[in-house]
């Protein structure tokens, strides 16, 4: 049975029928169904009680399924199988509380849709050995994703950001849409291009399974808690058959803030992406862009001018979609900065309700602050970061 969730549920139908039909070798197909769910809590989930399949909406499947098994076997008294669940559930339940949105709601993080569900929200800083960190207050959702423990349902993630607040979604992860390879919005969004991540052109159009097949071996990510005061997740990963490294530096600060400092090397065609909600409107201000989703503010400042948006795009390459539920696909903000005369790019996100908090990033904002400089005889500094 392969070590993931359609081996649980091969599993879970070995004991169904061996409690309720008279089936030969039944002691044999209960022992084997026992042994892999054993194997099953050491192997599919880390230390912390997260599974490996690289998304929220997975991990809850488990939780949903593994709860539901423990009921049919209390029933039938299979008291083994019962205790081992009982064992490992606690965990399991403890992870998606640590995972989840404020609100209790499942992001589309990963291979999975958004569901609006209502479970127990744990705040604080969470980190999995999966590649999943997760910081939560009681206003704001911040994650961060590089590097996996397996291929299953993974996408080109890897330094991948989405950030919440008061339940009004600034940068999000661009969902699933659906299990077609072939299909151009499944491959847009499984690949770089549906990711708020650091990228480079080289492997930019990639579908994970494409990139894995070319570049699997040679390939390695990894993240890292780095302090916990300030939140600090450092995140690398490294394409050696091609000589590409990535480096991202994620730091919370105080006031609704955060920094992402971006390095890398082998190539100048890098892109610092975000994916923003087509709910939501954007204007550009040189090297800043203003964000606006209902009451929610957001100001992007970065270090380079070059910058592109785009929303919806079809034709050669898809960029810019979002899919909220399984088989459903929306218009979404595709960001992209390059900085190809340099390798390194830094970038300062503010976010608030309405304008608490936000800077005012428009030519008269500016204007306003440089003329209060001087007023007050300090030194206007131009650095956006």
């Amino acid at each position: 049975m392969p070590m993931n969730n359609h081996g649980m549920m091969v599993a879970s139908s070995l004991l169904h029928a061996c409690a309720v039909l008279d089936v030969s070798q039944k002691s044999g197909l209960m022992a084997k169904a026992e042994g892999f769910l054993s194997e099953m809590f050491t192997t599919v989930f880390d230390r912390n009680g997260f599974c490996n399949e690289n998304t929220i909406g997975y991990h809850d499947f488990y939780r949903k399924s593994l709860t539901q098994l423990l009921d049919f076997c209390e029933t039938f008294d299979l008291a083994h199988t019962s205790a081992l669940i009982r064992e490992h559930l606690p965990n399991i339940e403890s992870a998606l509380h640590k995972a989840v949105w404020v609100s209790g709601g499942i992001p589309p993080i990963g291979d999975s849709a958004m569901y609006l569900t209502k479970y127990k929200s744990t705040l604080g800083l969470h980190s999995f050995d999966t590649g999943l960190t997760v910081h939560k207050d009681k206003d704001t959702y911040l994650s961060v994703i590089c590097g996996s423990l397996s291929e299953t349902h993974k996408h080109m993630d890897d330094s991948s950001i989405t950030l919440r607040h008061k339940e009004t979604d600034l940068i999000i992860d661009s969902g699933s849409y659906n299990y077609d390879w072939n299909d151009p919005y499944r491959q847009c969004l499984s690949s770089a291009r549906g990711h708020s991540g650091l990228s480079f052109e080289e492997i930019d159009t990639m579908p994970r399974g494409n990139f894995h097949r070319e570049h699997g071996v040679s390939y390695a990510a990894t993240s890292t808690v780095t302090s916990k005061e300030p939140p600090t997740i450092e995140c690398k990963y490294t394409i050696a058959s091609v000589g590409l490294e990535a480096h991202r530096t994620v730091e919370v600060s105080s006031g609704n803030s955060i920094s992402i400092s971006d390095r890398y090397s082998g190539s100048p065609s890098a892109i610092q992406r975000y994916i923003v909600p087509g709910s939501a409107s954007i204007s550009l201000f040189g090297r800043s862009i203003l964000v606006q989703n209902g009451d929610i503010s957001m100001a992007i400042r970065t270090n380079s001018k070059d910058i592109s948006i785009v929303k919806g795009q079809k034709g050669q390459i898809y960029k810019g979609w979002f899919s909220p539920r399984y088989g459903e696909i929306e218009p979404a903000y595709c960001i992209e900065i390059r900085n190809p005369s340099s390798n390194e790019m830094k970038t300062r996100i503010f976010f608030g309700e309405g304008r608490d908090g936000v800077p005012d990033v428009t030519p008269v904002g500016w204007k306003f602050r440089f003329l209060s400089a001087l007023i007050h005889r300090k030194k206007f500094a131009g650095a956006l970061v």
